[in-house]
């Protein structure tokens, strides 16, 4: 009776035994073919999230373009175009690469940082682009805000200089920067209220251009011309905006007004 119940024992324990060793195996098959289907899974995973992510990057960019020439189809041929017009249409940098693309297609032209156009085309004369001046206009009209031609270009506003300046000047009531358009500069100077307030056609301009350039050696073909074209400002307009001139600008011109009087 002994022998058969010790035979018993025996025989279960190997049986656990085996069974346990049978177990721990499946374990270990187990946990490896969890980590290469882990691995692999996330590897998979990773890989068509990336392809996803930037295949709805390019979708998205198309989309951004897709918009921008929609929108671009009402503008006027000659029309200034700038990034900001698009706001709205998706991020700052979908619309700046976008509007890059339309450049190399040859749908915009590019004039200066952040300054488009949409190219004017002539029988003649081929494309014809908008000038620096209409340029500083439109940047103004955008921007909100109010600008003066300065210095020798107020003088060549007024017709007292034939070279036209390659940097146009312009106080504001505005931020003060530069902007490059092709080989010309267009200034903005900020300025005061007061220098912004002056209302005359041709007195604004003649202050304007003497503050910058200064009223010493001025040429005498040039004085009498700055006589001629005061004495065609409406008085009360040109005595205001001799009040809000400069000491010495106001009495120069004070005394060119009255020399022969």
């Amino acid at each position: 009776m002994f022998y058969i119940v010790l035979y018993i024992v025996v025989y279960q324990l190997n049986i656990y035994y085996y069974l346990f060793y049978y177990v721990t195996f499946l374990d270990i098959i187990c946990d490896v073919f969890n980590y290469i289907f882990v691995t692999y899974y996330y590897i998979i995973c990773d890989k068509y999230y990336y392809i996803y992510i930037n295949n709805n990057i390019e979708l998205g960019m198309v989309s951004v373009q897709a918009e921008i020439e929609a929108k671009i189809k009402r503008y006027k041929r000659g029309e200034l175009v700038f990034p900001v017009d698009f706001r709205g249409k998706g991020s700052e940098d979908a619309i700046r690469k976008a509007m890059s693309r339309l450049v190399q297609q040859g749908v915009l032209k590019r004039l200066g940082h952040g300054i488009y156009v949409l190219p004017k085309k002539d029988p003649l004369f081929g494309e014809v682009l908008p000038s620096t001046e209409e340029v500083a206009n439109s940047l103004a009209k955008k921007e909100h805000i109010k600008i003066k031609p300065a210095g020798a270009y107020a003088l060549h506003k007024l017709g007292l200089s034939v070279q036209v300046p390659t940097k146009l000047v312009y106080l504001t009531d505005g931020t003060a920067r530069e902007i490059k358009v092709g080989k010309n500069v267009i200034k903005f100077k900020s300025t005061t209220p007061k220098k912004m307030s002056l209302k005359g056609e041709l007195s604004s301009l003649i202050i304007q251009a003497l503050e910058d350039l200064g009223v010493k050696n001025i040429d005498p073909y040039i004085e009498n011309r700055l006589k001629e074209l005061l004495e065609k400002e409406e008085p009360y307009t040109l005595k205001q905006d001799l009040k809000k001139a400069t000491a010495s600008v106001a009495e120069y011109l004070l005394n060119l007004i009255n020399a022969n009087d």
